[in-house]
């Protein structure tokens, strides 16, 4: 599933036990991960249920106690192993257990590069649980930029202000948005935003 897909339709999805965010685009991941750990814990304090670990030098069982755990003060544990490459190379066998009989106290967050198709793991995983974090083609991001102005900042992003906005800041999606953060700002009450704006 396509990561602006995904985020459009969060609270109609249904949490999976196990997910893979695949991918490069850094902007996309965390801002699945929040949607993830938010729809798992719902107004639970995320600081009694979520583990972040990084997967260079993780063991499974240290991982699958995490999940097994009964959560405390929240609905479930979710446990994020960031970057999870190496772990999910070196632990493959293990995960494709744990999949085929997830825990029902925890949802698991693989954060990857590549994640191939082609695997027993992957085959294993529905489509909603393997979400793609890939910027859209830079012909897509003014497009994006105007939808997300409006939706974060309740601001309207002028199409023309969008274009010039991608030329000037690139395709990194994070900056995009910092960027439109400040024009936000800047422009105060007004609620377009336009190309002399940017300009400005």
């Amino acid at each position: 599933m396509d990561a602006l897909a995904f985020l459009s339709k969060s609270s109609k999805s249904k949490t999976q036990p196990v997910y893979a965010l695949i991918g490069d685009e850094e902007f996309l991941k965390r801002r699945v991960r929040e949607t993830i750990v938010a729809s798992a814990l719902g107004d639970a304090d995320p600081s009694f249920a979520l583990s972040v670990y990084s997967g260079e030098k993780l063991d499974f069982s240290t991982v699958n106690n995490d999940l097994t755990t009964l959560p405390f003060l929240s609905p479930c544990r979710v446990v994020s192993v960031e970057p999870a490459d190496k772990f999910v190379t070196e632990h493959r066998a293990a995960l494709e257990k744990y999949v085929a009989k997830p825990a029902s106290s925890g949802v698991l967050i693989l954060d990857v590069k590549s994640f191939p198709e082609t695997t027993k793991l992957a085959k294993a995983m529905p489509d909603a649980a393997k979400i793609s974090c890939k910027a859209p083609y830079t012909n897509k991001l003014p497009a994006w930029c105007v939808d997300w102005s409006k939706a974060r900042h309740n601001k309207t992003l002028k199409p023309d202000a969008a274009e010039m906005l991608v030329e000037m800041v690139g395709a990194t999606m994070g900056l995009l948005d910092q960027e439109i953060e400040k024009l936000a700002t800047a422009v105060g009450d007004k609620e377009a935003i336009t190309a002399a704006d940017v300009d400005a």
